[in-house]
């Protein structure tokens, strides 16, 4: 591979639309919520992950809003699919863990 079309698809999407790496954040803490509108700011982040095992009642809501508002893939560990997926989850790293409401 020729260094340019390397440099090509070692870049992060969605600064470059044709590349093959996608950078992801993860958010467990109160410190994060806190602070999610200045770190999904980052350039060159192209989802975020929260695990609401861990990070139960930080904030689920405000990580899915923030995504949706930013136009970023929003994924997640934990329970209750459905309820995700209404806050603006998209990515599921681990279906096996869910469950549905019925």
């Amino acid at each position: 591979m020729r260094s340019a079309e390397y440099t090509g698809k070692a870049d992060v999407w969605p600064l470059n639309a044709d590349a093959e790496l996608l950078a992801i954040v993860i958010i467990e803490s109160r410190e994060a919520i806190e602070n999610i509108d200045e770190i999904l700011s980052v350039p060159g982040l192209g989802a975020t992950r929260t695990d609401h095992r861990r990070a139960r009642g930080l904030g689920s809501n405000r990580a899915g809003r923030t995504c949706v508002a930013r136009s970023m893939l929003c994924g997640t560990f934990g329970s209750d699919v459905g309820k995700r997926i209404e806050q603006g989850f998209r990515l599921f790293p681990s279906a096996g863990d869910y469950q549905t409401d019925k």
